[in-house]
């Protein structure tokens, strides 16, 4: 709880997401509440020239950590919710795409099932997101 407090105080800060801030996030995917912060900022970071390699190990770890419980964990499902609204450049679509498979894999569950069709069927399936 006290970690996952810093790294909210410290993403939610107006200052610039600095390189080292993102070298260190990885162990802590382990924690639901730092996988679910680090999801906030994913797009943003992706984007980001300088943050985009640390970004996408960030984004793999995100979801190699989810953990398949039923019923999934609150954290999760919004993880699960803020990867699917990533909107992307079409060069990181197939990376996207990846993802999003790798979690409907791992968490083979129906709250999940349900949360990534009804994305798909409210026509939120652009070229730039899944």
């Amino acid at each position: 709880e006290v970690l996952s407090d810093a790294f909210r105080t410290r993403l939610n800060s107006k200052s610039k997401q600095n390189y080292r801030l993102l070298q260190t996030l990885p162990p802590f995917l382990s924690i639901p509440q730092v996988r679910c912060l680090a999801s906030r900022h994913l797009e943003r970071w992706l984007q980001s020239p300088a943050l985009a390699g640390l970004a996408r190990n960030i984004f793999a770890r995100s979801v190699q950590e989810l953990r398949c419980v039923e019923p999934p964990l609150p954290d999760d499902l919004e993880l699960i919710a803020n990867i699917l609204k990533l909107n992307l450049k079409a060069n990181q679509l197939s990376m996207h795409v990846e993802h999003v498979t790798m979690v409907a894999k791992k968490i083979p569950t129906q709250n999940v099932a349900q949360l990534i069709f009804s994305h798909c069927l409210k026509g939120e399936c652009s070229s730039g997101s899944v």
